[in-house]
C-alpha cells in the first residue's frame, strides 16, 4: 500500500511532516477516546475529513481538519472511513 506522502513532491512532503510534528507536540490525549498519550510515537495526526475526500491540496494543511488520536482509534477510524467512502 502506498503512503500518502508518496503522492506529494519531496519538499512538500517534508514540510507536511514538519507541520504535523509541531501540531502534535502539545497534544496530550487522544481526541476520540481520551487516552493519555505520553510520547510522540503514540500520537497520530489524523484528518477529520479523510484525505481521500479532500480535493484542494491546500486543505491538507488546514489544522482545523486535524486531530491527534491514538493508533487504535486511527485504525478504527480508517476502517469506518473506508466503509463510508
Amino acid at each position: 500500500m502506498s503512503s500518502f506522502y508518496d503522492t506529494l513532491d519531496e519538499k512538500v512532503a517534508e514540510d507536511f511532516r514538519r507541520r504535523k510534528r509541531t501540531f502534535k507536540r502539545n497534544k496530550t490525549h487522544c481526541n476520540l477516546c481520551g487516552r493519555r498519550l505520553y510520547t510522540a510515537s503514540q500520537k497520530v495526526v489524523d484528518h477529520i475529513v479523510p484525505v481521500s475526500q479532500i480535493s484542494d491540496e491546500r486543505a491538507l494543511y488546514d489544522t482545523s481538519n486535524w486531530q491527534v488520536i491514538c493508533h487504535s482509534c486511527k485504525q478504527r477510524k480508517d476502517r469506518l472511513d473506508n466503509v463510508n467512502y
